[in-house]
């Protein structure tokens, strides 16, 4: 064991009464770390009831300066790569509770003691300090891995730069994409219907409103929820160059109804708007709720944003809405990746969002690539009312086949959800691959005949368009 300096690790202590008992295993993946008390030249597994600490490698907290007394010598941590610490120990829904942020630090004047081993423990149990009743086994999960995250039934999507040399060569040579054949439609959004409905409360008619790419205003259940909300004209890092907008959203921010929930599905720049989020989070009448995946949170905070949970892949979150109904809001698997810069990929999680009530069930795939992941889905959440299904940029396809459907894998996954209707969206807006932004309205009347889909099952909106929906249990 070598010293490693605490002012290099990244930590998020949680207080939390408990005894960890750590059992190491082979597969040496950075899934666990042990914060106990020791005599400098060993770790004993018992935790001081005052104060449990974990840490998570998705949520890159910057330390800050506080003490954590222990009856013995400065904690010790178990760690296999020589980086600032990054790991996960136990889950949030496991400990429960907002957690505090803190330096680990000893009182006495000996050295901090902090250290790391060849190889971490992967498995933990928690039992409860009152009643020493045995939670549940700590499984590493396949999806985290050292440095991030994976998919499910693909190793990787990314390619390679040679790839993306050539697909960008091959983009300049045929003048790729093609324009359109038709502008995008559109239609002067419904604002006196959207802002009524916003009132109703429990009374709410379920409706969908295309403000344009992935940002649809779903109306369910007593809630006013945005999706993946982009309202700046270009889908980039900077407004002076990048993908550009082919219209002005359907819905002009200002115009908007207060916003209850925003849901994230990954952090590139034409999901994760920053202008965007920011606008929402100072809206009349408070922030709404920003339900993201692991790893997004600590971004937003850098903003200033703090109503946020954070969900792994299968978590969930209640929210209470109109009339006092409840919404579980389920983060689920999706195929695709994440990073804002050359440097983070795959740092932080992706998926798709499902929310269910008593009156409405409602899904949004994100950004994905076919896989099973939907079929998932349904075995464990059951069948939807509505889904929003991405169905554009999905050309090359030897380029894009792993990370973006085409519209017959779109209509698939229709299918597999066993989604009454579904809508698609990720079209019309932004030139982001070699697909025209009008492709989804030539051929996905083709696709649906051939999957003996109907247009009412599954169908386009006009950017500003709007579609009203049955509750269960109305009669259609």
């Amino acid at each position: 064991m070598r010293a490693f300096d605490s002012d290099n690790v990244e930590a998020q202590p949680q207080a939390a009464p408990g005894r960890l008992l750590g059992q190491e295993i082979s597969n040496g993946a950075d899934d666990l770390a042990l914060l106990g008390v020791g005599d400098g030249a060993g770790c004993s597994p018992e935790v001081d009831p005052a104060a449990l600490a974990y840490f998570n490698h998705r949520e890159h907290i910057a330390i800050e300066t506080h003490e954590i007394e222990f009856p013995g010598p400065a904690a010790k941590i178990a760690r296999q790569h020589h980086e600032p610490l990054r790991l996960q120990m136990l889950g949030r829904p496991l400990l429960g509770g907002p957690a505090a942020f803190s330096r680990i630090r000893h009182p006495s004047k000996r050295a901090p003691g902090i250290a790391f081993m060849s190889r971490p423990p992967a498995r933990a149990f928690v039992e409860k300090w009152r009643d020493s009743a045995r939670i549940r086994e700590m499984q590493p999960k396949h999806h985290h891995t050292p440095r991030g995250f994976r998919n499910n039934y693909i190793e990787s999507v990314t390619k390679s730069l040679g790839d993306v040399l050539r697909w960008q060569l091959q983009r300049i040579r045929d003048r790729l994409p093609p324009p359109a054949a038709i502008p995008t439609p559109e239609a002067p959004a419904d604002l006196d219907f959207i802002r009524r409905n916003a009132a109703a409360g429990a009374e709410m008619t379920p409706a969908v409103t295309w403000i344009g790419h992935a940002t649809m205003l779903v109306q369910a259940s007593g809630l006013c929820v945005l999706t993946d909300p982009i309202f700046s004209r270009r889908a980039s890092p900077v407004q002076f160059a990048g993908p550009a907008r082919a219209q002005e959203p359907g819905i002009a921010m200002g115009d908007l109804p207060h916003i209850d929930v925003v849901v994230i599905s990954h952090n590139h720049y034409d999901h994760l708007d920053r202008a965007s989020v920011k606008a929402l989070a100072s809206q009349a009448g408070g922030s709404p709720l920003y339900l993201v995946p692991l790893g997004v949170k600590r971004w937003l905070e850098g903003l200033g944003i703090t109503r946020v949970v954070e969900l792994d892949w299968w978590d969930g979150h209640s929210v209470a809405a109109g009339g006092g109904r409840p919404v579980e809001f389920r983060f689920t698997p999706a195929q695709h990746w994440s990073g804002r810069t050359l440097r983070d990929r795959n740092r932080t999680l992706w998926g798709g969002w499902a929310a269910m009530a008593d009156d409405f069930h409602w899904f949004f795939t994100g950004d994905t690539g076919y896989s099973r992941d939907f079929a998932d889905v349904r075995r464990r959440l059951g069948e939807f009312d509505l889904a929003l299904i991405a169905v554009g940029a999905c050309l090359p396809r030897w380029f894009m086949k792993d990370q973006h459907v085409d519209l017959e894998e779109a209509v698939q996954i229709h299918l597999d959800l066993g989604a009454k209707r579904s809508v698609g969206v990720h079209w019309g807006t932004f030139a982001l691959a070699d697909d025209p932004l009008d492709q989804p309205i030539h051929e996905l009347p083709a696709v649906r005949s051939a999957k003996s889909v109907s247009e009412e099952a599954f169908f386009l909106l006009p950017i500003g368009g709007t579609r009203r929906l049955s509750r269960r249990g109305d009669r259609v």
